[in-house]
């Protein structure tokens, strides 16, 4: 077979391979197959000792060869024999001159981006959510952000936690970190724990709870919009949480049997169950209809307490924190609206007759034990007790009061 243009142009596909010699070109042949045609270099290895057939160039059937690509075949025939004569294989040279894909990485904030999307971080509280959204945004991003995970070391945590004064911060910061490297585990990217053995700074818990002036000073407020205030209100004379409060919906209110059921995802405790089966049922007294009432002028739709519309935020809800923000601009009131939940449970705590499980099924405590999986009842009838007694304490406090502001 001659190297010219016309043979090429007139080959056929072959079912079997088929190898023939290029006449003129020592080493030079044609390799056929049914799809194509490949020129090849068969050469002895000067390494192996073994003939061998190397690529030189392929074409499909009906490719118009010309005699610039003829030309290069020849050149790369002469530049690979050239090799050969040099006492190296054509074939490991060109792999080893082959460069190596560089290894794909994984950066902490690809990383991060797939935790939350996970049904674990779904399931947590909005306020946990924002802890970490805050923490890794604010501080973790710029440090570790487009950083490899797998090249994250301990002494790298510990260098970037080390300056942080703000306890607060810091562990926010250790508790985004975890997840972050839990997730990583979980999903394969790293086999060596880089948090090893590090742990949030022991921090004075927050104990306060509001003296009888600032709980007259709270329920009598007329500052501000009626919805934040309100929520404050609901918090005082429930002992909810904030989110189950702000996130309150009228379909939740049974006005026939003046009751309250708040669903379980936005109950801190059923979220971290696996069934997250139990609601919580409350009793509804008349200062909580009070409220209902005001707010109704708001509408009957949807969240209870809505929010006013602002150019920047389209959110409905009250963000965590912004109750707490209320009650320290308006009334001077600091440590945010948990301590409301202390406040109601140190007083109960101080009523005669009054048990640690009062208190756990107003507050809506889970009830350890074994015998707590047996136990299905919303003690309605015991929590409109409690709250009787607690609302009594309240009347009593601004009866007095008042008299002693008169």
């Amino acid at each position: 077979m001659k190297l010219i243009k016309e043979t090429f142009l007139n080959l056929q596909p072959v079912e079997k391979i088929k190898r023939t010699p290029i006449t003129g070109h020592s080493g030079l042949y044609l390799e056929q197959n049914i799809s194509g045609y490949t020129f090849q270099l068969k050469y002895k290895s000067p390494v192996s000792d073994k003939y061998r057939f190397m690529k030189l160039l392929r074409f499909k059937y009906g490719d118009n060869v010309n005699k610039k690509m003829l030309d290069n075949i020849l050149k790369q025939l002469v530049i690979n024999q050239g090799i050969v004569a040099g006492g190296s294989d054509p074939i490991e040279k060109k792999k080893a001159d082959k460069p190596k894909p560089k290894k794909k990485i994984t950066t902490v904030n690809e990383v991060f981006n797939s935790f939350i999307e996970t049904h674990h971080f779904n399931q947590m509280a909005e306020s946990t959510q924002l802890l970490h959204l805050g923490a890794y945004k604010n501080h973790i991003y710029k440090k570790f952000g487009t950083v490899d995970i797998s090249k994250i070391s301990r002494p790298d945590i510990v260098l970037f936690l080390d300056p942080i004064k703000k306890d607060g911060i810091y562990n926010s910061s250790v508790l985004c970190l975890q997840r972050i490297e839990q997730h990583a585990y979980d999903t394969g990217k790293i086999k060596t724990n880089f948090m090893f053995k590090i742990k949030k700074r022991a921090t004075v818990i927050n104990k306060n709870y509001l003296s009888e002036k600032n709980i007259i000073a709270l329920l009598t407020s007329t500052i501000g919009w009626d919805s934040l205030r309100n929520i404050c209100k609901m918090q005082l004379l429930t002992g909810c949480r904030n989110g189950e409060v702000s996130g309150m919906r009228w379909e939740e209110i049974d006005l026939k049997n003046k009751t309250w059921t708040i669903p379980p995802e936005r109950i801190k405790t059923e979220r971290k169950s696996k069934k997250m089966d139990r609601p919580h049922v409350l009793p509804i007294m008349s200062k909580m209809s009070e409220i209902l009432l005001q707010q109704r002028q708001h509408g009957t739709a949807g969240l209870v307490f809505k929010k006013i519309y602002s150019y920047t935020s389209r959110v409905e809800y009250y963000q965590p924190g912004a109750a707490g923000r209320w009650l320290k601009d308006s009334l001077q009131i600091t440590g945010g609206t948990h301590q409301l939940r202390h406040t109601v449970a140190t007083n109960l705590a101080n009523m005669p007759d009054m048990s640690e499980l009062d208190i756990k099924i107003v507050l809506n405590h889970a009830v350890g034990g074994e015998t707590s999986t047996y136990i299905h009842t919303q003690y309605l009838e015991r929590k409109r007790k409690i709250l009787t007694k607690w609302h009594n304490y309240i009347d009593s406090l601004m009866t007095t009061g008042v008299q002693n502001h008169g």
